[in-house]
């Protein structure tokens, strides 16, 4: 077993998805046997699937600000409906489209992207429209460049109260049109709408689910569309892992609801209620239990809904209970849980398989991994699952890995608490990068108290990039009678990278000096580390300015956008990460042979981070081969950390002259 202290490598949610097996939980896993999008054109495009598709943003000729915008949201490449849709929908002239998407896979910036793209800012008028199942408030005239609106209101805009000139708009969006079409009259307004506007004016549609009904509708208003489709066994997004709890009745629903609340509350989760009424009951039952609770149900105005949505997503309840209100259309970043508490059936009580779609589609969103649990508490209600998974065609299996890795914590927990791993049963105990782990709150309890529960003959495992007094005393608590390899203090800093550093007088020199060297830095693969994430989004910002194809790493994101990025920079998609100390530790990329430090590495006091420095630094010149490490020097302040970092590894840092080209290919060869 091993202790992954760079907390990225198994996040809690994941450690709650596993735990469930010991709560009567059965995984029905999704397992797609294709992954990619049915790519149908029409038969005036030329182009084949897979020349249509494209792998970066720079591949699009967006505008610089559209391809600021989109790095600054934290956008590194396009996913998978992006990277066949975007093509389509920025073709000159632009190309209508169908699109069957999940929301949560980017087909949202898709479309802004799109619509963006054809806004011409200096007409102080309407030119692209939007339809969508939410209210608009009307009163005024309106100069804005997009319209955003229900059916009903952009029709009474365009026909009788003339706010809006339908034979100027450009762009037509028409999202989730499976919902749209089960609301009374949305369809023949927007019918009606689509006729008004000019042949020339470029229409997208949008729908997470593909019934004959919506074909249909697509067909009137779309014409010679270029179609995307997803397999049947696709829709049920692989990025969820899906169980069910067994149950007898309603109270023993509510209990085994209690029992996972400590590992809901780990991120943000949505509770799904058949009624109202059981809502209603639920969030009550909750909020006695002294749990934070949020209720969201159809008899509240859109006002109220909108601003229980607003403190839910700035994350001050952790858990909202809802109807089918909130099955569709609502983002919120952070869920990383959906339990459906009632199974969603129609007015007949069959299973709502569209219905159950967009439900767990609340989580699993952006690329992210999520997790859906069903309660099951009759014959009824089981019958209604399996029809579920015979509609997505998915079977289940059991997990039984060999190696567990996760932070202290949830390890602590999965021994102790929920009783999913037997440590009298452990071989290996790894604890890697042990200076991280005692600088972590409660790691380091944590880390002897699993210690405590493993049996005599476990072999014990403990490695640290740095040694100073505290890791040595850890060390010996939770490693007994050990055999020690420890460096000395001149060997630490790794004699196969070669270290310089850079004078500037500003951030605008860094970032010339920076791209002074790119040319050399991209012989390999690069990192460059930053203090600060708006730093590191700046940066990276301006190098896509340049051309250049760089990728963003950062705090805030989740681990599952983490892991993407870090994927494709491991497979040489990006050759540039910019990151910040998110990255210092725990990434092997075996091809990065150079490393920046566009900020030093400083403490929260301002002195040198010289571990920090050491694990940064240490992202080249691995597996045995040579790296270079170059520093940018800004200021007086910055100057004499780096002389007091060269003082603590008795090693010299040489100046780097970033002007002279003949200089930066000697040191990168």
């Amino acid at each position: 077993m091993a202790t992954d202290s760079w907390a990225l490598a198994v996040d809690e949610q994941e450690a709650a998805a596993e735990s469930l097996s010991n709560l009567n939980l059965k995984e029905e896993k999704i397992k797609p046997d294709a992954n990619g999008a049915v790519v149908k054109t029409n038969a005036n495009a030329e182009k084949t699937d897979e020349e249509e598709k494209v792998k970066s943003f720079e591949e699009l000729r967006l505008k610089p600000q559209l391809l600021q915008g989109v790095y600054a949201m934290g956008f590194n490449r396009p996913s998978k409906i992006q990277e066949n849709a975007l093509p389509l929908m920025l073709a000159e002239p632009p190309q209508n489209l169908i699109a069957q998407s999940q929301s949560g896979t980017g087909k949202t910036a898709a479309f802004v992207l799109a619509m963006l793209s054809q806004v011409e800012p200096a007409n102080r008028y309407p030119q692209l429209m939007q339809l969508k199942e939410l209210n608009v408030e009307r009163g005024q005239k309106i100069s804005e460049h997009i319209v955003i609106g229900t059916p009903g209101t952009v029709l009474d805009w365009c026909s009788k109260l003339k706010f809006i000139d339908p034979k100027k708009i450009k762009v037509f969006v028409l999202d989730e049109a499976d919902v749209m079409i089960a609301t009374q009259g949305h369809q023949d307004q927007s019918i009606r709408i689509q006729r008004m506007l000019p042949r020339n004016c470029q229409m997208l549609l949008f729908s997470a689910t593909f019934e004959d009904s919506v074909w249909k509708f697509a067909q009137k208003v779309v014409p010679d569309p270029n179609i995307i489709k997803l397999k049947r066994e696709e829709e049920t997004l692989d990025t969820i892992k899906q169980y069910y709890v067994l149950c007898n009745n309603r109270d023993e629903k509510f209990q085994a609801l209690c029992n996972l609340y400590g590992a809901i509350t780990i991120a943000q989760a949505m509770i799904f209620c058949h009624t109202r009424k059981t809502a209603s009951w639920l969030a009550a039952e909750l909020s006695k239990e002294g749990h934070q609770v949020a209720l969201l149900s159809g008899e509240m105005v859109v006002e109220q809904r909108a601003a229980v949505i607003e403190r839910f997503r700035e994350g001050k309840e952790k858990v909202l209970v809802t109807t089918n209100v909130c099955a569709r259309g609502i983002d919120v970043e952070q869920v990383s849980v959906v339990i459906n508490f009632d199974l969603p059936v129609d007015k007949d009580g069959n299973p709502d398989n569209e219905t159950y779609l967009h439900r767990i589609g609340r989580t699993g969103r952006f690329g992210k991994r999520g997790l859906a649990v069903n309660m099951v508490d009759s014959k009824h209600s089981m019958n209604i699952l399996n029809r579920i998974q015979e509609h997505f065609m998915e079977r289940g299996q059991k997990i039984s890995e060999h190696i567990v890795i996760g932070t202290p914590g949830t390890v602590l927990d999965w021994c102790s608490k929920l009783k999913f791993i037997d440590p009298k049963k452990i071989k290996v105990f790894v604890l890697d990068e042990a200076d991280v782990m005692i600088a972590t709150q409660g790691h380091q309890d944590q880390s002897i108290r699993i210690q405590r529960m493993l049996p005599r003959n476990c072999q014990m495992l403990l490695f640290s990039a740095t040694f100073e007094d505290s890791v040595w005393k850890f060390a010996q608590k939770v490693v007994p009678d050990p055999n020690i390899i420890k460096l000395k203090r001149e060997e630490e800093t790794l004699d196969t990278i070669k270290q310089y550093y850079v004078l500037c007088n500003n951030r605008d020199e860094k970032f010339q000096a920076l791209c002074n060297l790119y040319g050399a830095i991209t012989i390999a693969q690069a990192m460059i580390f930053c203090h600060t994430r708006k730093t590191a989004s700046w940066l990276a910002a301006e190098l896509s300015k340049e051309g250049h194809q760089v990728a963003l790493l950062s705090g805030e994101m989740v681990v599952e956008q983490r892991a993407a990025v870090i994927e494709r920079f491991r497979e040489g998609k990006e050759k540039v990460l910019v990151t910040t100390n998110v990255c210092a530790r725990g990434i092997d990329v075996e091809q990065v042979s150079v490393v920046i430090n566009f900020d030093l590495p400083v403490d929260k006091d301002g002195n040198p981070d010289n571990e920090t420095y050491l694990h940064r630094i240490g992202r080249t010149g691995r597996f045995g081969k040579r790296g270079l490490a170059v520093n940018m020097v800004d200021s007086k302040h910055s100057m004499n950390i780096l002389n007091r970092i060269q003082e603590h590894f008795n090693k010299k840092i040489e100046r780097l002259d970033t002007d002279d080209l003949d200089e930066i290919e000697k040191i990168a060869n």
